[in-house]
């Protein structure tokens, strides 16, 4: 379902969920897990997950900085997968024109209780927008969850020529996160759904360089383990810029940064 051209200054329709996909194991996951989400995970609870976080928004915040600079004052931005809305909310002071979408409804009705972006339920397959309609697109942690090839070409779809997008996508040399995507018992333990998975940085620039994107910039980052001590977090935050300016060892950093032009 789309809606029609006049409708120039909402990119959704006022009432649409997108139908179920292969992705409907990921949404009863989330569903299953959105009330004790932000206990669980913690995000902004330890000194460290502060860090991580704010090193994903210093990214964003640059990656945006372009999109001005490149003529758009006043950028249409997109969040895939915005979860709880720990990012939207992040994002909510220096975005204006702020759009988050999540397959999870229960998700959603998380986040609408932290900021009032615009929020929509549906499958990042099928965007229900128009071509053509964000310069900017992002998400942390969103890819893994989701059949990358189609998408990402859906993203393409919805992106202005000349967009970007940027994601924090984990990183499967990282060993812990290889463990974490591939020994099952470690998987449940961690709380992961069952098809979530990670990245391999040569393998991910390649089918993005098949789907025909101008500019791909995939880097790993973020030695920073979520379980760090408050008290070890900044000798630790030190460490984690060390290590991803050495090559070869940066290979193995926790995230991968991914930056794309259309």
């Amino acid at each position: 379902m789309r809606f029609k051209r006049s409708e120039e200054s909402h990119p959704f329709p006022r009432s649409v969920s997108a139908p179920g996909s292969n992705t409907e194991v990921e949404r009863e996951h989330f569903d299953r897990i959105s009330d004790e989400f932000d206990h669980r995970y913690n995000v902004y609870g330890t000194q460290v997950g502060r860090m991580r976080v704010s090193m994903r928004m210093d990214r964003l915040s640059e990656c945006l900085a372009k999109v001005k600079l490149e003529g758009t004052e006043t950028p249409r931005v997109l969040e895939i997968g915005c979860g709880t809305g720990e990012y939207t909310l992040a994002c909510q002071e220096w975005i204006r024109s702020l759009f988050a979408l999540d397959l999870s409804f229960s998700m959603i009705r998380m986040a609408r209780k932290k900021t009032k972006a615009h929020f929509l339920q549906a499958d990042a397959i099928r965007i229900p927008c128009l071509e053509d309609r964000f310069d900017l697109i992002f998400g942390n942690a969103t890819l893994h969850h989701v059949p990358l090839l189609p998408v990402m070409k859906e993203i393409r779809r919805v992106m202005k020529p000349g967009a970007r997008a940027i994601f924090f996508e984990p990183n499967m040399m990282n060993p812990h996160v290889w463990l974490q995507k591939n020994v099952r018992w470690f998987r449940a333990w961690s709380g992961d759904s069952e098809r979530e998975t990670a990245f391999l940085r040569w393998r991910m620039i390649k089918v993005l360089k098949e789907q025909g994107w101008r500019e791909i910039y995939i880097e790993p980052f973020d030695f920073l383990h979520p379980w760090t001590p408050d008290r070890w977090s900044k000798r630790m935050r030190q460490f984690s810029d060390f290590l991803a300016r050495i090559p070869l060892v940066k290979e193995v950093g926790g995230s991968l940064w991914i930056e794309l032009v259309k």
